[in-house]
């Protein structure tokens, strides 16, 4: 016992004594220990003031400080217990073999460090809780049974270092206030956890160890702050009981959340303000019934609510499973923290489907998870469907029903499974399939119908069907067809009819089919095969004239043929036809009877205008088939127009007296219409012919010259006839001159005036008497005479040689104007030419010859 004194103990002393005490009871004492080893079964402080100096190691069993203060700025190395009902300072070591108890006592932690070494149960006691500075784990009990234990709060404001041995929070709460990552020092190599509550500060970017567990496994929890928003603290704890299933299944792509592993889990508490937003999690999940496979996933909660995903999936390696990059901040009523049981992901589910019965319907699914997946394909009830003939696709995504049936109808689904053999069912999807129709009509065929006249209703029926089948309809549309029936439609009911006519406007039979599909009813509208009915529809016979003399003249024969281009599907196109006339009954004249003509035959008639004006003949064609009840209103009226003699009549409307007296008038009527007309009068006397043309319908001739004249009249079209042999009576000359010339010439000799010329008139319509002038050589009238009666010869004598024109003019006044002239003509002079021998300029040759000559001619 050291009791009301000071006492230093310095080391190099013989302490032996202390060394050797089982107890020491310090009561009173200012104790300083320096540079000792105290070893001591129990140290008891009742009222001392005790200071251990650096470096100095106490060494005992348990200590009592139960009044007075102790402080340790070196090392307690206990055994046993340290408990105190009093004051506890300083810097230095409490290394405990036993427990900690501070009851009622103050402890001021400073830099000092409490180690709990103990191979047995420990335990840190204190009402209100406990505040160190450092706190050391090495307690070397059995791992599952021995442990450090609070009894009350406890916070760590320096470092908690964790190299052997657990600590058992209990009920209380282990709180590590220092918030630097490095303040939890963690070597163990025995899996040394905390059971229950860890808090601990948060302020750093870096990876914080939460080494929870239970009695059985380390189940740590690691927390990689990427980012901070607030520091703060954050409390965490682990429980091994199950977690539920609320909230599952999640989409975790690509894989399905299903199910939570039961074995327990981690709870952190957000306290102090702390905020994240960007965090990455691990958690061991050592001892955990289930196999932990890389696919297994973190899901999330808030305060026990429904269990979500934050974050990305990261592979689990061996029992520590990851998730990165959480931004869903940690909670401070609460986030916990479970693993996931994983399953394929459905994302697409099989769909409801309606077709049409022969279709080939297929269902998919889209699965992702842990590869290969497996399929396999079911029909209600759990019929197991296989590869075949009627199904293919069985065991992948996509099932197909070739060809279906009624009997395919029903519910089906997919299993599909991961490779760790976990798997997901998906929805039901219920196949509906649908009749397509079977159509017929009647009738079908109507091979011989007119046009424009309403063929018969074409009945749509049903032979095969769904109730709300209904029609839908088209229809051809060839060249040629006029109609009002539209070139598609449809019908609702069983019985209703396609109704109405077309107008064939071509030349030959149309065929319009009409192509009747069956339609099912929604949502499918199964379309069944058309079946048609058709309606051949007969043209409307047509003439085509080929009228090839649409304008004759008066006595010719028209030339129509007439032809047709249609054919009909029966029969044969004849042409009806009537005639008739223009003008006045009489007028024209020629056959006007009807009849009937086969193409190709021609309409040959001989037709005589005896009207002043052209006049048509009419003909009214109707081309008709007498096999077909058709209408037949395909009329063509050929004309033929016949003009009329040009030249109507000739007359002499003025008479005429003679040439030089009064002048007569011949009047020419002419035809109306088809001016201008062309005039010829030939053989027209002392002036031929003549050709002129008119527009007007009568021309006048000024006769100046008795004797028989001829029009000929050509009008515009050619048309001509003639009026010949017209005689015109008036005074005719035909006066003679003759010379006696029985000499054969009119005088005996040259320029004796010795000719004779015979005067006569034998004209009969010259009047007599007669009277004439001879006029010589066109310069003097050297006769006259008078002729009493025609045929009378008046004989001129003594007339000299020379030209001579008889100007003669009867009773009348009317003169020959013809003037005839005459010659009176004297023989030659006779001329006598005397020729006479020349021998080079002599007339004989020689001097004394007698050959000399005379001659005459």
């Amino acid at each position: 016992m050291i009791s009301n004194s000071t006492r230093i103990l310095q080391k190099n002393r013989n302490c032996s004594g202390f060394k050797t005490l089982i107890a020491t009871m310090i009561v009173g004492a200012l104790l300083m220990l320096q540079n000792y080893n105290l070893n001591s079964q129990v140290i008891t402080n009742d009222g001392s003031v005790i200071t251990i100096l650096p470096a100095t190691i106490v060494g005992s069993g348990d200590v009592v400080n139960n009044s007075g203060t102790i402080s340790n700025n070196g090392i307690f190395n206990l055994t046993g217990n340290y408990t105190s009902t009093a004051t506890t300072n300083g810097n230095g070591f409490y290394t405990l073999g036993g427990s900690w108890t501070n009851t009622g006592g103050i402890f001021h932690p400073g830099s000092s460090t409490v180690i709990f070494n103990g191979s047995d149960d420990q335990f840190i006691t204190r009402t209100g809780g406990e505040t160190f500075f450092n706190l050391t784990v090495e307690n070397s009990g059995a791992q599952s049974l021995k442990r450090l234990a609070i009894q009350s709060n406890v916070t760590v404001l320096g470092t908690l270092t964790m190299s052997l041995g657990n600590i058992d929070a209990g009920a209380n709460l282990l709180y590590l206030t220092n918030p630097a990552a490095a303040a939890l020092i963690y070597t163990s190599t025995t899996q040394s956890r905390i059971f229950g509550r860890f808090e601990r500060g948060v302020n750093e970017t870096a990876t914080y160890l939460f080494p929870l567990g239970t009695t059985s496994f380390y189940n740590p929890l690691y927390l990689k702050t990427n980012n901070i928003q607030y520091s703060g603290s954050l409390l965490s704890q682990y429980f091994n009981n199950d977690p539920g299933n609320t909230g599952l299944p999640i989409p975790d792509p690509p894989v399905e959340i299903s199910d939570r592993y039961p074995d327990g889990y981690w709870n952190l508490t957000a306290n102090n303000g702390f905020s994240t937003s960007d965090f990455n999690i691990s958690l061991d999940a050592s001892g955990f019934a289930d196999t932990i496979r890389d696919v297994t996933r973190v899901i999330k909660r808030t305060d026990g609510g429904d269990w979500t995903v934050d974050g990305s999936h990261r592979d689990a390696v061996g029992d520590v499973v990851y998730r990165d990059n959480l931004a869903g901040d940690i909670s401070s009523s609460g986030t916990q923290f479970a693993l996931g049981r994983v399953r394929p992901l459905i994302i697409t589910h099989p769909h409801d489907t309606t077709v049409c019965e022969e279709t080939n319907p297929s269902f998919e699914v889209v699965a992702t998870g842990a590869e290969k997946l497996k399929y396999a394909w079911y029909k209600e009830p759990g019929i197991l469907i296989e590869n075949g003939p009627h199904y293919e696709g069985a065991r992948t995504s996509g099932l197909t029903i070739k060809s279906a049936v009624l009997t395919d109808a029903g519910e089906y689904y997919c299993i599909i499974t991961d490779r760790y053999r976990n798997s997901t069912r998906s929805n039901n999807a219920t196949l509906v399939v649908m009749k397509i129709p079977e159509a017929k009509v009647t009738p079908e065929v109507q091979p011989d119908e007119c046009s424009d006249i309403k063929f018969e209703d074409i009945v749509m029926d049903l032979n095969y069907w769904d109730p709300g089948t209904s029609f839908v309809w088209t229809r051809n549309n060839p060249e040629g067809i006029v109609t009002t029936i539209p070139e598609s439609g449809s019908a609702n009911n069983i019985g209703d009819v396609l109704e109405g006519s077309f107008i064939n406007t071509s030349d030959s039979p149309v065929k319009i089919t009409f192509l009747i599909t069956p339609v099912g009813p929604a949502p499918t509208y199964c379309i069944g095969k058309p079946v048609a009915a058709s309606v051949t529809i007969n043209p409307t016979p047509r003439a085509i004239q080929l009228n090839a003399l649409p304008v004759i003249c008066y006595g010719e024969s028209i030339s129509i043929k007439l032809t047709t281009p249609t054919s009909m599907t029966k029969g044969d196109v004849v042409f009806d036809y009537t005639v008739a006339f223009e003008g006045q009954p009489g007028e024209l004249v020629g056959v006007n009877s009807p009849g009937t003509l086969i193409p190709g035959n021609i309409l040959n008639y001989r037709f005589e205008n005896n009207s002043d004006t052209i006049l048509s003949v009419f003909y009214t064609v109707t081309p008709k088939n007498y096999s077909l009840g058709c209408k037949y209103d395909s009329i063509i009226v050929p004309q033929v127009r016949v003009h009329p003699k040009p030249l109507q009549d000739l007359f002499i409307s003025t008479p005429f007296t003679c040439t030089g007296g009064f002048n007569g008038v011949i009047t020419a009527v002419l035809a109306k219409g088809s001016k201008p007309d062309i005039l010829t009068w030939t053989e027209r006397p002392w002036s031929g012919d003549t050709t002129y043309t008119t527009t007007l319908n009568t021309d006048y001739l000024t006769v100046r010259y008795a004797g028989e004249y001829n029009l000929t009249v050509e009008d515009s079209f050619g048309c001509s006839n003639s009026i010949e042999h017209l005689e015109v009576l008036g005074t005719t000359f035909r006066t003679n001159l003759y010379v006696n010339d029985t000499t054969g010439f009119g005088t005996s000799c040259p320029g004796v005036a010795d000719g004779e010329m015979w005067i006569w008139e034998s004209s009969l319509t010259a009047k007599a008497p007669l009277e004439y002038w001879l006029v010589y050589n066109e310069q003097d009238t050297i006769r006259a005479g008078t002729i009493s009666m025609t045929g009378e010869v008046r004989y001129e004598n003594n007339l000299p040689s020379g030209f001579y024109r008889l100007i003669i003019k009867d009773a009348n006044g009317c003169y020959n104007r013809d003037n005839p002239q005459i010659e009176i003509t004297e023989p030659p002079a006779v001329n006598v030419l005397l020729q006479e021998s020349n021998y080079n300029g002599y007339n004989i040759s020689c001097k004394g010859y007698n050959d000399g000559s005379v001659w005459t001619t």
